[in-house]
This record gives structure tokens, C-alpha cells and sequence, in this order.
């Protein structure tokens, strides 16, 4: 897809895969709306990508509240009239055996990693599907594919993801937009951290 001056909303744009995400669609002459819950990360990417003459609007946004998602939504389209591209990144993963995980971390990475992306992806639809055109991109992990010892827990997030985006594909033929599943494997990031 042709990114110039298309407009790209990205969650968990603050660091790691969303930053060099927002940078790469600044890069190809994007419009961003930059997501996440801390606004200090996203103030400064938007003041740096700013400086190279990017438009971007600022958005704090906690994917597990549906409120501040549609929120999110809401503002993309007043600001710059449309939303062209949602990137679903946000997301975390913790280090446990499922012999002796916490059941509140599971439920955490759920919230986070599937319901967080289920909730921009439904806000987002209705004005996609309205203009018959638009990419969603849902950011998952070789862990939504493949599993790995000691991270039960984020593999069932991850997994779940895929399966929905898989899914919603299916749905989603002939409409004129479309969702891609990205499924990374290991990358330098701050992926344990639930600040961005």
C-alpha cells in the first residue's frame, strides 16, 4: 500500500515495534495518530517525527478501556477525516510455567494482547467499512503460531489473536478492506514492560 498521506493509527506506538512502525510510515509520507497509554513517549515521538515534517496526532490510550478506544477512533477521523491503516500492536508477555503461572497475568496479556486489538478493530470497522476501503494489521508473534516453553500464557494470547484476525479475514471478502496477521519472531523491544 501506498502510505503517502494516507493516514495510519498506530497502539503501542510509544516504543519497539510501534515506534520503528510510526517512523517507517513517517518515512513513506504518512499522517499518524499515535497510541499508547504513556503520553510523555508519545509527545516526544510526535515532536521527533514533527521535526521531519510529519503529521501526527497525539492520542493516550489504554486498549483495555473501550471508552478511550473508541475515543482514539473518534479523534482519528475528526482530526484527518478517515482512517486508512489501524496498526494493533500493543501488547506484553510475561516469563512463567503454566505449572505455576498467575491466573491474573493470563487475564492481564488476554485484555492487552486480544481484547485490545478486538476492541480498536470493532471501533474502526464501521468507518472502513462505510468507505469500502482500509487495512488493518494486526501485530501478533511466531508465538501465536508456534509454542514456547514457559510463556503458556502469552502463547494463548497471541494464539487467540491469530485466530480471530484469521477469522475476521474470512469475513471481511469483498468489502474492499482487509486484515494481515504479523506474527514477528524474537525482537529487541521493551516486550516485558505493560508501560507503552
Amino acid at each position: 500500500m501506498n502510505l503517502n498521506h494516507r493516514v495510519v493509527v498506530i497502539t503501542g506506538a510509544s516504543s519497539g515495534i510501534g515506534e520503528a512502525t510510526a517512523h517507517h510510515a513517517a518515512a513513506k509520507g504518512a499522517r499518524l495518530v499515535l497510541a499508547a497509554r504513556r503520553a510523555d513517549k508519545l509527545e516526544a515521538l510526535a515532536q521527533e517525527l514533527g521535526d521531519g515534517g510529519t503529521q501526527a496526532l497525539v492520542v493516550p490510550t489504554d486498549v483495555t478501556d473501550v471508552g478511550q478506544v473508541q475515543a482514539l477512533i473518534d479523534a482519528a477521523i475528526e482530526h484527518y477525516g478517515q482512517i486508512d491503516v489501524l496498526v494493533n500492536n500493543a501488547g506484553f508477555g510475561i516469563f512463567e510455567s503454566p505449572l505455576q503461572g498467575d491466573a491474573t497475568n493470563l487475564k492481564a496479556m488476554m485484555e492487552v494482547n486480544l481484547y485490545g486489538a478486538v476492541h480498536a478493530m470493532q471501533a474502526v470497522l464501521p468507518h472502513m467499512l462505510e468507505r469500502r476501503q482500509g487495512q488493518i494489521v494486526n501485530v501478533a508473534s511466531v508465538a501465536g503460531l508456534v509454542t514456547v516453553s514457559n510463556m503458556a500464557s502469552y502463547n494463548a494470547s497471541k494464539f487467540a489473536l491469530v485466530g480471530f484476525s484469521r477469522s475476521l479475514q474470512m469475513s471481511l471478502d469483498g468489502s474492499g478492506v482487509q486484515c494481515a496477521i504479523i506474527c514477528p519472531g524474537p525482537v529487541r523491544t521493551p516486550f516485558l514492560s505493560r508501560q507503552t
